[in-house]
């Protein structure tokens, strides 16, 4: 069983935790993350609101062999964010993506109204758009029980979870105890202890058990390469950040693989 890998360009950019313009320009990168398999792109939503032209872009990766696969927007559920989420909406129609990554805030109280505002969300968007919950520290939706409450809320099929696929194998599978197939796509990172990005194949033995896992609950969504070696280090660049990237692609793809002959044997 083939799973989709796609690149995210938030992996490649220098200034993606403050205010400061993107360094990378997508459109440029096209080319060889084509060349090099990935699938597809998740793409992060500031790459189109704070490149130089953002029509440009956007018509550069309308044209592109490998697709946007996903918006990965920053736009929240709050009554004040309903711009954004208008913006975010735009854009993933003109972009043709298949889903969108979003996070519920962190305020509990708050549930019915980003429960509503989600859904006022979605119809603004392709009917066949995958809406993709980060369920991340600092939100509502980093506890699995209470994670669970909420998609008990949203009926259809289309209300999806991510999940930190090489976070403790312990926390994995409460995820997968808990939303089972609403499951259905992954971001991919390994950080050592000073929070550093680690290289999969640094890490064989997690790298192994967390597939072995994710194996055993059928996952059969896609995965997004989200951060990798290079990641805070002092010398961090672009250039090596894509490297490491097309690495841990080829060494994800292979292990997927032999795990998912190994089941069928």
């Amino acid at each position: 069983m083939k799973s989709d890998i796609y690149l995210g360009t938030i992996l490649l950019e220098l200034n993606r935790w403050n205010s400061k313009k993107p360094v990378v320009k997508v459109s440029e990168w096209l080319e060889c993350i084509q060349n090099d398999g990935f699938d597809g792109l998740e793409l992060w939503e500031k790459h189109i609101l704070k490149a130089e032209i953002p029509s440009k872009e956007v018509q550069a990766l309308k044209e592109a062999q490998v697709p946007v696969s996903i918006y990965n927007s920053y736009a929240g559920l709050g009554p004040e964010d309903e711009k954004q989420r208008k913006k975010a909406a735009e854009y993933i129609k003109k972009l043709g993506a298949g889903g969108v990554k979003y996070n519920f805030g962190s305020e509990e109280k708050m549930l019915d109204t980003y429960i509503e505002n989600l859904k006022k969300w979605d119809s603004m968007l392709p009917e066949d758009c995958r809406l993709l919950c980060e369920c991340h520290g600092g939100t509502i939706m980093e506890d699995p029980a209470l994670a669970k409450k909420v998609f008990s809320k949203l009926a259809k099929d289309h209300y999806q979870d991510i999940v930190h696929c090489f976070d403790e194998p312990d926390k994995l599978k409460e995820w997968f105890q808990n939303l089972g197939s609403r499951i259905t796509h992954a971001h991919v990172s390994i950080k050592d202890e000073a929070g550093r990005g680690v290289r999969l194949r640094q890490a064989p033995e997690r790298t192994a058990e967390n597939l072995q896992l994710m194996k055993n609950y059928d996952y059969r969504g896609t995965f997004t390469l989200e951060f990798t070696e290079g990641l805070r280090s002092k010398d961090e660049n672009v250039e090596d950040l894509y490297r490491a990237a097309v690495d841990d692609l080829k060494y994800l793809k292979a292990k997927w693989k032999e795990i998912s002959k190994n089941e069928k044997s």
